[in-house]
């Protein structure tokens, strides 16, 4: 048995993974996304204990916006930031930081697409550089948004079907057969 003073975190995005003996001895405590006025004041405030020069304005608002409300993908950005001296390396980080949020809304708009053809979409698949985790969580954003729109959408369901299942262990192969499973099944 632990002290009484001894806590322990554990932190997943899959919790049906862990034992249920584990599960039943946890407190679950849900998370929400911050605001980008929170997201750049935590960065502010790391920069600042970590005796660092402020960073401008424009940097600012662009590792919010790179982050879309994570506090562990603004910090990332931060340190990969702070790594580098020159300002205008340092913009290019976060420009390409934010370019990684756009293949995600490029692949999903694409999947939305009937005129999608599967040549089309290997294509673009083969052009992305992010991670395929970071993807499904864009992707299924994407469709979770068109879905609660309020029109009915089959194929925003078959995309956010296709893609509840994490890439930790199949990772590009899962982002392929989830892309095929929506542009040439449609399930």
């Amino acid at each position: 048995d632990t002290p009484s003073h001894v806590y322990f975190m554990l932190c997943t995005t899959d919790p049906k993974k862990l034992k249920k003996t584990i599960l039943t001895r946890c407190t679950d405590i849900k998370t929400k996304a911050l605001s980008d006025a929170d997201v750049i004041t935590l960065v502010s405030r790391t920069v600042a204990d970590e005796d660092q020069d402020p960073l401008p304005r424009p940097m600012l608002d662009g590792i919010a916006e790179a982050a879309g409300g994570s506090a562990r993908k603004a910090m990332v950005l931060l340190h990969q930031v702070l790594l580098l001296d020159n300002a205008d390396h340092r913009m290019a980080c976060i420009t390409q930081a934010q370019s990684s949020e756009s293949e995600g809304i490029m692949l999903a708009r694409a999947l939305l697409s009937t005129s999608t053809t599967w040549p089309k979409m290997c294509g673009l698949i083969k052009s992305c550089t992010e991670d395929p985790e970071s993807l499904r969580w864009m992707i299924m954003s994407y469709g979770t948004s068109v879905l609660l729109g309020g029109k009915a959408n089959p194929r925003a369901a078959a995309m956010v079907a296709a893609f509840r299942d994490n890439f930790y262990d199949s990772k590009k192969s899962g982002l392929v057969l989830a892309c095929y499973e929506v542009i040439v099944t449609g399930r």
